[in-house]
């Protein structure tokens, strides 16, 4: 069997990924610590992984701010612009760097966390967060165009509300009112996600492309 080295990126969360590393022993992980709101420390990231000689087959792309509310009277376009770097100028660095390694073994898989925000109507008070989410879609689909003839799939999953710490600014009743709204009537936990990644991320995804997958329970 093929060795499988996981590369995992953290900002503060290395003691998440020591628990992990303990409860399966056998796991390979390389941890590599980067804050994604500075490019700098995105480049430095990628020449770690350099470094290590290792190159991505497989990509999975969660970077992103806390979720919150925001009405326009209270656009900051500074925390916007941070945003934008985690979740999109970040990994358009790392696509740079490593779709053309993918595209010359003809092969690569990467998924990306969108949001439900982007399906039908977004959320009220939710303009910067919408803003984001729509601009790294835009990238994935433009990515997904000019190297999904070399081998390379990229999709993405638009979950609901998922309790997770994400969410944790977000005040009770919100969250309450959210699960009410959805048809099962509660908002999603990480297992509901986690199958629809390892699906996307494994070779019977081989016909999908640019396809963003609606995990919020709503119609599409």
């Amino acid at each position: 069997m093929e060795k499988i080295i996981v590369i995992a990126h953290y900002h503060r969360s290395e003691t998440e990924l020591e628990n992990i590393c303990n409860e399966f022993p056998l796991l390979d992980m390389v941890k590599l610590k980067a804050d994604l709101g500075n490019l700098k420390e995105t480049q430095k990231l990628i020449d770690e992984i350099h470094g290590h000689n290792l190159i991505p087959t497989h990509i999975v792309s969660f970077s992103a701010c806390a979720y919150q509310f925001n009405r326009l009277s209270e656009l900051d376009v500074q925390r916007l612009n941070f945003d934008m770097t985690v979740q999109v100028y970040s990994f358009a660095l790392i696509c740079k760097e490593f779709l053309p390694i993918m595209a010359e073994k003809q092969y690569g898989k990467i998924v990306v966390m969108l949001s439900s925000a982007i399906i039908g109507t977004p959320p009220k008070n939710t303009t910067e967060y919408t803003t984001v989410k729509y601009a790294l879609q835009g990238l994935i689909r433009g990515l997904a165009s000019d190297y999904g003839n070399m081998g390379i799939n990229i999709n993405s999953v638009s979950p609901g509300m998922v309790e997770t710490k994400f969410i944790k600014g977000i005040g009770r009743k919100i969250r309450e009112f959210t699960a009410d709204q959805n048809p099962r009537h509660r908002n999603l936990r990480v297992d509901d996600v986690v199958p629809a990644i390892l699906f996307l991320l494994s070779d019977k995804s081989e016909f999908m492309n640019g396809t963003n997958v609606n995990l919020s329970g709503m119609p599409g």
